[in-house]
């Protein structure tokens, strides 16, 4: 038997969480703004951990041979996850080695001059980070490969969470997060019959609908997009965590704070399921002064983040070269769909998206919740998921509606934690567990084609892992030269370097000058 202590598992998670803000804070930052704000998220840090010392202990012993088995499928997703070249890489991959790229090879904060204009890296690093420091101080090789350690640790740390939240179920917890997908495979066969082979032999059974929405199973945020994924799932396991207990104040702040330098569509995610901690807390008259600390790094981590993504609304421009034809400039701007739009125009495929998405396995989890009579202190954090994720699609942002895609991160999770737990409950009857069952396992034939086209590839090329040679991997410039005739990845990653955060708090840095070709010049060192 092997003994997990969630409070053990949740300082983990939070050092996990914490280090890439360390880093972005001592490699982004003048001195003082930079040491301070470090030793303001290490007090901070400090406190919480002390919080969950005075708080209940949970301490959940598993058998080893059922905590190896539930390993399997972890270790499945990893082994095609792309991170680093362990496992074929999707089309994805050419962005973040683009921008993995330039964090390895140029100084920090990364600044380009491209024509005179000066333009910022502004963009969510918190996975890259570590990994990206590790290759400044050994190489690309050596930074590539702790890549894939970085994300290795990370889903490890995401395991033992499943194990704590499920009650110890590690067999069935790992099995349906792993394959826990919506119903792309029936709209494939509704709106695609006729190509549904060639369907079968992508990776797009997800964009199948014939609308801008699209709710991602848990392995295709793993392989298309770990950079979203990473900070919301453990932060979303860390604040699930604390609604359990009684005093729920904890961590709440901090990680809102943490996930911001991840990512902001992370913390979009986890914004509702913050909101019901505080209703709570405010509702039972809850007062915690040693939250304090941990909520002011927190906001202090939070500020520096808003400081750092502002840049991008100072306008600045480039060469034409490097955006995309007119037609396609506008297409990932933010806009509401019901106040931009007709409701002929996207009502009908509204629903039917929410419908075939979310409805069978959401009703069939209520239903074995009302047949098994459970008091579940987490049946709220399920209701709120499911309201996020019917009015989510209700905004638009990013080329594919990355707003949908990645803000629905943490809530598909707790759906998919509600499901495992439903199907073990002998409460919630047999013929309620089995429908469930077949329903995720129809949702599973997505993740299950994706691991099939993966293995697939391993063995025609006989390796399981295909490293990229630093030479072969173009900067985030040529990059973009080359992928603007067809999108408008250019804003994505760019920011003004005439933005307060670069004039005031980011450390001085020379630019690098960019060519007219997307290379740097000879001459710039």
């Amino acid at each position: 038997m092997l003994n997990i202590r969630a409070a053990d598992l949740a300082r983990a998670t939070l050092v996990y969480l914490a280090i890439p803000v360390v880093v972005f804070l001592a490699g982004w930052l003048r001195p003082v703004p930079g040491l301070a704000s470090i030793v303001i998220l290490l007090a901070g840090l400090v406190r919480v951990f002390q919080w969950w010392e005075h708080d209940a202990i949970d301490t959940l012993r598993v058998h080893r041979v059922r905590l190896a088995i539930g390993l399997l499928p972890v270790i499945a997703a990893l082994a095609v996850c792309g991170a680093g070249g362990v496992g074929p890489q999707t089309w994805d991959w050419l962005k973040h080695d683009a921008l993995f790229h330039d964090l390895v090879s140029l100084t920090w904060p990364i600044v380009y001059d491209v024509e005179d204009e000066l333009v910022a890296l502004v963009y969510g690093l918190g996975w890259y980070l570590p990994a990206a420091l590790f290759g400044k101080m050994g190489g690309w090789d050596i930074g590539y490969f702790a890549l894939f350690a970085w994300t290795a640790i990370g889903i490890v740390l995401l395991y033992g969470w499943l194990i704590v939240l499920t009650g110890g179920a590690a067999i069935a917890a790992s099995l349906v997060f792993v394959f826990f997908s919506g119903w792309d495979a029936v709209a494939a066969v509704l709106h695609h019959p006729d190509r549904l082979p060639a369907l079968l032999d992508t990776y797009d059974l997800e964009f199948a609908w014939l609308t801008a929405w699209a709710y991602p199973s848990h392995l295709s945020m793993l392989v298309h997009a770990p950079q979203h994924a990473m900070g919301a799932w453990l932060g979303g396991c860390l604040l699930l965590d604390a609604y359990r207990r009684v005093d729920a104040h904890g961590p709440v702040v901090l990680v809102l704070g943490l996930s911001t330098l991840w990512s902001p569509f992370s913390t979009v995610a986890l914004l509702p399921f913050a909101c019901l901690l505080a209703y709570r807390a405010y509702a039972e008259r809850v007062a915690n002064r040693r939250a304090a600390p941990g909520a002011i790094a927190g906001i202090t981590i939070g500020l520096v983040a808003l400081g750092y993504y502002l840049a991008r609304t100072v306008p600045y421009k480039l060469p034409d070269r490097y955006y995309p034809p007119v037609e396609n400039r506008d297409w990932g701007a933010f806009f509401l769909y019901p106040l931009e739009r007709w409701p002929g125009e996207y009502l009908l495929p509204w629903l039917e998206f929410i419908g075939i998405e979310l409805v069978a396995v959401c009703l069939l989890v209520v239903s074995c919740y009302r047949r098994a009579a459970r008091r579940d202190p987490r049946a709220p954090w399920v209701v709120v998921a499911m309201v996020w994720l019917c009015v989510l699609p209700a905004a638009h942002y990013g080329l594919f509606n990355d707003l949908s895609m990645r803000g629905s991160t943490v809530a598909l999770l707790v759906i998919a934690l509600a499901a495992c737990a439903m199907l073990l409950d002998p409460a919630a009857g047999r013929v309620r567990r089995t429908l469930l069952a077949l329903a995720l396992l129809i949702g599973a034939l997505n993740p299950l084609n994706m691991i099939r086209l993966d293995v697939d590839t391993m063995m025609e090329r006989r390796a399981v892992w295909f490293p990229r040679a630093y030479e072969t991997v173009p900067g985030l410039f040529p990059f973009q030269a080359e992928a603007s005739r067809y999108w408008n990845l250019t804003d994505q990653y760019l920011g003004s370097a005439d933005a307060i955060f670069f004039r005031w708090l980011a450390a001085p840095t020379r630019p690098f000058v960019v060519g007219s070709s997307g290379e740097r010049r000879a001459d710039d060192p």
